[in-house]
């Protein structure tokens, strides 16, 4: 490896010297099997891009994103550069994200699935929405758009 910038080694926790000593294969951000895969499905423009498992020196691991492209240097050496993004946050919002979204549909579903009555009913007492338990009620026969109070007080 011939640079790396201040963030890449915040991020994996070398120094500048330590990160330059590194080769590819001992370097620890490669751990993962994944990136041998990318990098030998390179598009026709010498670039790949995918997600990996990197680990700092520390020996922590964190999700990342990883990017590489192909050039030639202006004497014509073969060169490479690459681009890691820990995603470690987004990971973690995503996760937060997934289990609200999953939280959101069992609130959805409950109304239905609930073995007791649950019925929406407007500010002039018609029925907006009752559940299939609500139809168990004597005399409930029947539907949203009556009246709430109609099999209770028929005078309603």
């Amino acid at each position: 490896m011939l640079s790396a910038n201040s963030v890449a080694c915040r991020m994996f926790g070398y120094s500048a010297n330590e990160f330059v000593g590194l080769d590819r294969q001992s370097h620890p951000d490669t751990s993962d099997p994944k990136l041998s895969e990318i990098l030998r499905h390179r598009d026709g423009h010498g670039t790949a891009v995918g997600k990996v498992i990197c680990q700092r020196k520390d020996g922590t691991i964190f999700p990342a994103e990883f990017s590489t492209a192909l050039f030639t240097d202006r004497i014509g050496r073969h060169r490479s550069i690459a681009i890691v993004r820990d995603i470690t946050e987004r990971k973690q919002t995503e996760a937060v994200l997934r289990e609200a979204h999953e939280w959101a549909e069992r609130l959805t579903r409950f109304p239905e699935e609930n073995p007791n009555p649950v019925m929406r009913v407007s500010a002039d007492g018609s029925v907006l929405y009752c559940n299939p338990a609500s139809m168990q009620i004597p005399g409930w026969a029947s539907k949203e758009g009556r009246n709430f109070l109609s099999p209770f007080c028929p005078s309603s």
